[in-house]
């Protein structure tokens, strides 16, 4: 259930640590995960193409984001 992954600890797999999922949200391209941490706010799209792994009972979940991704969504901080 997605509501399960909201408060999971979000790593990317080259980057090291990502934040925490604060809230799924649904839209017309998919399912959105609202993440907080060091670098602000992400909105990250949950797709099979960028996870590793999805562990919602270890709370965790694991990104193969492309090069500059966070950068970008981050806003370059």
């Amino acid at each position: 259930y997605w509501y399960e992954l909201v408060g999971c600890r979000c790593l990317d797999r080259d980057g090291g640590e990502l934040g925490g999922v604060e809230e799924v949200l649904e839209g017309g391209g998919g399912l959105l995960l609202r993440v907080k941490g060091t670098r602000g706010e992400l909105l990250l799209p949950f797709v099979e193409a960028y996870l590793v792994e999805v562990d919602a009972p270890g709370r965790r979940i694991v990104w193969d984001l492309p090069e500059g991704f966070v950068d970008e969504l981050a806003g370059g901080r």
